[in-house]
């Protein structure tokens, strides 16, 4: 990893403490102590000034960019060197990208063309660390999601979290990758749609590995929150069961969110609170065992995800309910 971040931080501190040893205090009654700037001090100050202005950093990408695009074998006869060099390279990157100006000046670079190479890599720890470095790229950062539209990049990331590899680290980068691509985004979050989006997070999920689990339901949460139009589709899909499925499991952090999409199928679609309802799932078993384990292990840390708890098992399995649900 390169030490140019750490470098810069230092540099900016020892800036902000020379500027508060070398100002007059604000209270015009104090003398000021400050003394002339000598010649190596201020040659040190714009150094300083330039590393943090991000001049060090553009320098630092096109570096990067340059070693990532040169053919391989042309780094080293070693691969065990071409490939450390490289890796380093998109971890240099990743150090830097998720500054917005840096993102964009990597994209303007042609960085996204290059990166886009490293997806079909066969080594799966480059295209890890590309699809990292995309996503940092693409967070909260619309011109880089309207590049990423214009390359035509949604489906590569599809295909991924939908592939099989060696690594699952892959597929948990690639449905990061995706989550940072449409996330905030209209334009890109419809082709998500219209692409069947939500079919590849639910095949994602049927893989129940607890680190794609995490991103996949993080992303349906953030998706559903402000849009109920999409929670027929989930349905119809089989997101009930799936969820359900998750939760009967051990417990996890982004079971939270697990409980919450659920809570938002029952509330909003008539059909998944009778599925709820169903005995084969023995869901009320396993809110009531989920409930009091939480009560038990931190109520104060797990709070919100005992309410979700506590409201599914009285919306699902009181009496009324119960009746009401089997009317319709």
């Amino acid at each position: 990893m390169s030490d140019k971040r750490p470098r810069q931080r230092q540099n900016l501190e020892s800036l902000l403490k020379f500027c508060v040893e070398n100002t007059a205090s604000e209270d015009p009654t104090t003398e000021s102590t400050a003394s002339e700037i000598d010649p190596e001090r201020k040659a040190w100050l714009q150094e300083a000034l330039a590393a943090f202005t991000g001049d060090d950093e553009v320098a630092l990408m096109k570096k990067c960019l340059q070693i990532l695009v040169t053919p391989a074998g042309k780094l080293s006869s070693d691969p065990e060197e071409d490939f450390m060099t490289r890796e380093n390279a998109l971890e240099q990157l990743e150090s830097v990208v998720d500054i917005i100006d840096n993102a964009k000046d990597c994209c303007k670079l042609g960085g996204f063309d290059i990166l886009l190479k490293y997806l079909d890599e066969n080594n799966n720890t480059l295209r890890s660390k590309a699809l990292s470095v995309l996503g940092l790229c693409l967070q909260n950062n619309t011109f880089c999601q309207d590049q990423a539209l214009k390359l035509n990049i949604l489906p590569k990331f599809l295909e991924m979290v939908d592939s099989e590899f060696s690594d699952s680290q892959v597929n948990v980068k690639a449905v990061y990758a995706l989550g940072c691509l449409i996330r905030g985004h209209e334009e890109a979050e419809r082709r998500f749609i219209t692409s069947d989006g939500f079919s590849y997070l639910l095949r994602a999920l049927q893989r129940n590995i607890p680190k794609i689990n995490v991103k996949a339901i993080f992303l349906i949460s953030n998706l559903t929150e402000e849009k109920t139009e999409y929670l027929e589709t989930l349905y119809n899909m089989g997101m009930v069961e799936q969820m359900i499925i998750i939760i009967q499991g051990p417990h996890d952090r982004h079971h939270e969110h697990v409980l919450n999409i659920l809570l938002k199928l029952v509330r909003s679609y008539p059909p998944a609170l009778k599925d709820c309802q169903q005995e084969k799932y023995g869901l009320k078993e396993t809110l009531e065992n989920r409930k009091h384990y939480l009560q038990e292990t931190d109520p104060e840390a797990y709070e919100e995800e005992i309410s979700y708890c506590s409201q599914l098992i009285k919306l699902c399995f009181t009496d009324e309910n119960i009746l009401d649900s089997t009317d319709r």
